[in-house]
């Protein structure tokens, strides 16, 4: 959420541009896909097109979403970090 609410005042907020989720999600699965962060057992016997997002996600590092998203590169790492632990 681009807007500091209620929510966000009580937890850490992390402003997101605008229509810019799908990149950050892309970068987040960048990132924890390329440090193995998530068990691909389950979803590659669970789920179709497993190795598909993986590679999609490949194209979206962090680095290049930032001017994007507006979330820097390291904070995205962590913030991917965080998510898949």
């Amino acid at each position: 959420d681009p807007r500091r609410t209620e929510t966000a005042r009580a937890y850490e907020h992390l402003p997101v541009r605008p229509d810019s989720d799908a990149w950050l999600l892309l970068s987040m699965l960048h990132v924890i896909f390329g440090e193995d962060l998530a068990d691909s057992r389950a979803p590659a016997e669970q789920t179709t097109g497993w190795q598909t997002l993986r590679q999609i996600a490949s194209g979206f590092p962090p680095e290049d979403t930032q001017s994007r998203t507006g979330v820097g590169p390291d904070v995205l790492r962590c913030l991917a970090r965080d998510f898949a632990a």
